[in-house]
């Protein structure tokens, strides 16, 4: 087995997704600074070298080092640890949105919810991990909540729509579904004059082969 990440195509387009002409998503200061922490930790952390394959670790040791670096606010997060040796994938999550686990055989949906509160604004935080056996077949969706929280014109989030998308989308190859995905996205919330989303939109697709 190999994990098959989605990588945004190479092109004159910086935008990381791919078709979505003027629909940039934008960015926050704030944002923009948690990413920069996050990275610096990252880079200069010992405990999360150390620790890499344990997010429920590596999520405490960000939350202590976001504490008084974002001014009373606070930043979500998604970690994953993919072992292929072992066949093997571990989860936590800082109050993020939850993971999917697709069979793009079946159809067959999972959610992946490990318990956490959000980074940067309590020292008194837990976490945990979920571990799970990975199998060929096995999807994995991670998004942001810029996906789930984009709104119509009649008030409506996207986030009702996604487990309708996912039943009738779940067998398509991995950059078809994110360019479907993203196609039904701008019909719901770019309406009227709109040309840009509400907050930022990422998504993540591993494929399990």
């Amino acid at each position: 087995n190999r994990i098959t990440p989605v990588t945004p195509k190479k092109a004159d387009n910086p935008n990381p997704l791919p078709k979505l002409n003027n629909a940039k998503p934008r960015f926050s200061s704030l944002e923009l600074r948690c990413c920069e922490l996050c990275d610096e930790i990252a880079m200069k952390s010992k405990t999360i070298r150390k620790y890499a394959h344990k997010p429920a670790k590596v999520l405490l040791e960000i939350n202590r080092c976001l504490l008084n670096a974002i001014n009373d606010n606070f930043a979500t997060g998604c970690y994953a640890y993919f072992d292929m040796k072992k066949k093997k994938a571990v989860f936590g999550s800082a109050g993020h949105t939850i993971v999917y686990r697709i069979n793009r055989h079946s159809g067959e949906v999972q959610e992946i919810k490990p318990s956490g509160t959000v980074m940067g604004f309590i020292s008194t935080v837990t976490y945990s991990d979920e571990a799970l056996q990975l199998r060929p077949g096995d999807r994995f969706f991670f998004y942001t909540d810029g996906l789930t929280e984009a709104r119509n014109r009649n008030n409506h989030m996207f986030e009702y729509l996604l487990p309708n998308f996912i039943r009738e989308s779940f067998s398509l190859p991995a950059q078809r579904f994110r360019d479907k995905l993203i196609k039904e996205l701008k019909t719901h919330a770019l309406f009227g004059n709109k040309t840009a989303f509400e907050d930022d939109v990422a998504v993540v697709i591993i494929d399990i082969l």
